[in-house]
């Protein structure tokens, strides 16, 4: 999140709903009671997804985009309606009419698998830092030990020290925390991919589905006509 939509953000929390802190993340905690829970943990999403871009992690700016616009554009929405208008001063008596009832507009709801996906990407870096603390060192221990007794069948004890070490090394690194949360981030990819292309197949289905039943239509429309 570059610094202009950081305090673009930080003054529709200010201006439209009177939150206070320090940090971005204080700012959205002070007024979490006065917005709707998805867009609190959309507005968090945004901020640790800025953060994973600018430490060089693995984003998806698309998704990330779309997160902004749609957290201003539901924070304007939604402080709308408090902004006070001061009441203009009439000419001439108006005649009485009746009222009108006017709604205020709403954002379109995201779906299930975008929020899904938000709260995913949320966790990611307290997944990868919890898996990281659990399983690099005794996943080195295993490459260490499995690096050893291959290259004692090979090559004897200068093939077990090589692999041992290579293996050991390669283990180790592919369990940090940054390795991690790349392939989590990858995974949630994946996931929105696979459902992207189900959605650019059923609209295929239902495209060919439409040009058949037209064709069948027109086919026995023809065929009537000429027997009469």
């Amino acid at each position: 999140m570059s610094d202009a939509d950081e305090q673009h953000l930080e003054m529709l929390l200010e201006t439209g709903f009177g939150a206070t802190g320090a940090s971005f993340t204080e700012k959205v905690s002070s007024v979490e009671t006065k917005l709707p829970a998805p867009l609190v943990m959309q507005l968090r999403a945004v901020y640790i997804t800025a953060r994973q871009l600018e430490t060089g992690g693995t984003v998806d700016i698309s998704s990330y985009r779309q997160m902004l616009h749609s957290s201003a554009e539901q924070l304007e929405l939604l402080a709308r309606p408090q902004v006070a208008v001061a009441p203009q001063p009439a000419a001439q008596p108006a005649a009485p009419t009746k009222p009108r009832v006017t709604r205020t507009p709403r954002s379109p709801a995201p779906s299930r698998l975008a929020w899904w996906l938000h709260d995913t990407r949320t966790r990611i870096p307290a997944r990868a830092q919890r898996l990281s603390r659990t399983w690099r060192l005794p996943m080195a221990v295993l490459g260490l030990l499995i690096g050893a007794g291959t290259g004692w069948i090979i090559a004897g004890v200068g093939g077990a020290i090589a692999l041992a070490l290579l293996l050991a090394v390669i283990m180790h690194s592919s369990y940090s925390e940054t390795t991690l949360a790349r392939g989590l981030w990858a995974q949630t990819n994946a996931v929105a991919g696979f459902f992207a292309l189900l959605r650019l197949l059923g609209t295929a289905a239902l495209a060919v589905l439409s040009i058949v039943i037209v064709g069948l239509i027109v086919f026995f429309v023809t065929r009537f006509w000429n027997v009469r």
